[in-house]
């Protein structure tokens, strides 16, 4: 499961958190998750998103159809804040992991979203890239 960390906005980290560690169902904490980007967007102030969420198990990230069904609804409804207050989603992925993969993964990621994914290798290159896509903010 993903948890939203804004206390460092406009950089919002999404951390993964054990299944085991959070009480709530997987429903509910995916609904969460969308009730919180909600009231992030509703700042109206752009941010960058940043996750080292790994990319092992694939299906770790396969998403049940509700939770498609849920995704697609709230992408709909979200569509023009998200494309204007998000300006990207960068992954910290390390070197020797990246792969042709993850980078069709980034490609196809961006086309649903409607926001870039960039690819680092660590925190720092992360905070970097951030801090300049947030100050070339026109």
């Amino acid at each position: 499961m993903l948890r939203i960390d804004e206390s460092e906005f406009p950089l919002v980290w999404l951390i993964q958190v054990d299944q085991m560690e959070n009480s709530s169902s997987q429903s509910e904490a995916y609904d969460n998750s969308f009730v919180q980007l909600e009231k992030i967007l509703d700042k109206k102030i752009p941010f960058v998103i940043i996750s080292a969420t790994e990319f092992e198990d694939e299906e770790q990230h396969e998403h049940s159809k509700e939770e498609k069904m849920k995704l697609a609804l709230w992408l709909k409804k979200n569509r023009v804040s998200v494309k204007k207050y998000i300006i990207a989603q960068i992954q910290i992925v390390p070197e020797n992991k990246q792969s042709i993969i993850l980078k069709g993964f980034a490609k196809a990621f961006s086309k649903f979203w409607g926001y870039p994914m960039l690819i680092v290798s660590d925190k720092d290159s992360a905070i970097v890239k951030a801090n300049n896509l947030l100050n070339n903010i026109k």
